[in-house]
């Protein structure tokens, strides 16, 4: 309903919504950090490795969960297509947690431990960071009625799928991720923290969603707008890496641990803003963020920044399941210029981030790292 309302408004105006020098160029400075240390990230080894490993991590999954299934080869093939279609993503910025992960353990490792194995193993690890976000993606379509992720059907809009299937599909990856970390990470000395932080990034954005179903009234938006949703974005990538390359400093820990929940609050007001302003992204994802009444950075900042009477449209049709009052808030968010006050956040959050990197990062970690994660994250490489 949101790409219909967007797509006829776009209609009637010649300027896009979009970031652009022209909409922006009173609020960004030329000078900043963003403007002129942001830049994409060479993640083309990684990339290739990633893909590499997926058909025998597929099998893999595969043979450890259909061991009392051989007599029906139909379920091996239908599992296999399901992989596929949902983890298996061809377009990497939607596999970049697990790029990533394989980025950092190559930085922080020892080069003579970066052996084919190894590598490997880091690759398994980012994978499993993946099927972290396919489960919870399933939920998340499930509880929202999307019916499309990725430019295709979402899983239980599939025909011959539908939620209950989708519902154990879900819970197929989810335990395709235990038998790969333990079939894999075992005999690490720390393989209960690996552990450990990717089940913290799964249980706490499935919290999260919880929260997220709930209908809140508008004024109390502000309570739950900064729940740990995007974790899922952000959190495990970082602090697994030097986990796998052996790395148990309480300060670089810390360090991370606070950057990851950070840039995971960014991500996911980030979510919000394209869900509204960019929702003809080449990827495109049901956003219903507006008729569905959830705490979204959007409509907290709109409340924030209302007069009295555009508090009360706000409460009127925020949350109303109907094109016009999705229209009305849509449109309120325009007068109040969100997507200028965006820009300048996202600016002021990555001049923020770089400086504190500079000036707080502990020494036994490399800042070229830390710096590259700031970018990967800031410059659309990373999505789910």
């Amino acid at each position: 309903m949101l790409k219909t309302i967007l797509k006829n408004m776009h209609s009637k105006r010649t300027q896009s919504v979009w970031f652009s020098s022209k909409n922006f160029k009173k609020v960004l400075n030329e000078n900043s950090a963003f403007q002129t240390k942001r830049k994409p990230v060479d993640v083309s080894f990684e990339t290739d490795k990633m893909y590499e490993a997926f058909p025998s991590i597929c099998e893999e999954i595969l043979d450890e969960q259909l061991v009392y299934h051989g007599a029906y080869p139909e379920l091996r093939e239908r599992y296999s297509h399901m992989l596929q279609y949902i983890v298996n993503i061809d377009q990497p910025r939607y596999i970049g947690k697990g790029i990533f992960t394989v980025y950092a353990y190559r930085i922080l490792e020892k080069p003579s431990l970066l052996t084919d194995d190894n590598i490997k193993k880091a690759c398994i690890l980012g994978w499993c960071h993946r099927m972290v976000d396919a489960t919870l993606i399933i939920d998340d379509d499930i509880a929202d009625v999307s019916c499309l992720r990725y430019n295709k059907p979402a899983c239980h809009s599939i025909e011959g799928v539908g939620r209950d299937k989708a519902t154990l599909d879900a819970a197929f990856i989810e335990s395709a991720i235990w038998y790969l970390l333990i079939n894999h990470f075992r005999s690490h000395r720390f393989f209960a923290d690996i552990l450990k932080q990717t089940l913290i990034s799964y249980a706490v954005t499935n919290i999260s969603q919880r929260l997220e179903l709930t209908k809140y009234n508008i004024e109390d938006l502000g309570k739950y707008t900064y729940s740990r949703k995007g974790f899922a974005f952000t959190f495990p990538l970082l602090r697994t890496a030097l986990y796998l390359a052996n790395i148990d400093d309480k300060d670089a820990h810390n360090f991370s641990n606070q950057l990851s929940v950070q840039m995971a609050h960014f991500l996911k007001f980030e979510d919000d803003f394209n869900g509204v302003f960019n929702p003809m992204s080449d990827i495109q994802k049901s956003c219903t963020d507006i008729s569905e009444g959830r705490p979204s950075w959007l409509a907290f900042q709109a409340y924030q920044r209302s007069s009295p009477a555009q508090k009360r449209m706000l409460r009127e049709h925020y949350g109303k399941i109907n094109e016009d009052s999705t229209r009305k808030c849509y449109e309120l968010f325009r007068e109040l210029k969100l997507d200028e006050v965006f820009a300048e956040y996202r600016e002021d959050f990555y001049n923020d981030m770089y400086l504190n990197i500079h000036n707080n990062l502990p020494k036994m970690l490399p800042k070229e790292l830390y710096i590259d994660f700031l970018n990967f994250c800031m410059t659309g490489a990373l999505r789910v």
